[in-house]
């Protein structure tokens, strides 16, 4: 299972053994591949803050951490954005 994070800072998770890449651009916000959170350097930038944890991929968990931000409207447009964009990529497989 995926969880949820902000990214403050653009940055790109490589796991060197598979040679997969998750990239999160400035403001990130969505879901990060469970292989990724096992990465020392998301490790590392979740220790200095770079990146926050804001919930496990869940709908219900998601939506209640985004009504409790400060920053409600500018996450839930980014959250709606990468939804549809989850959307289309499983309907094109």
């Amino acid at each position: 299972m995926s969880v949820f994070v902000r990214c403050k800072y653009a940055r790109k998770i490589k796991d060197y053994k598979t040679g997969e890449t998750f990239k999160m651009p400035v403001d990130y916000i969505g879901e990060v591949p469970e292989w990724a959170t096992k990465q020392d350097y998301f490790k590392a930038c979740v220790n200095d803050g770079t990146i926050t944890y804001v919930g496990q991929g869940t709908d219900k968990e998601i939506y209640k951490a985004v009504e409790e931000s400060d920053q409600k409207e500018e996450i839930k447009e980014k959250v709606t954005k990468t939804k549809r964009e989850e959307d289309k990529k499983k309907a094109k497989e």
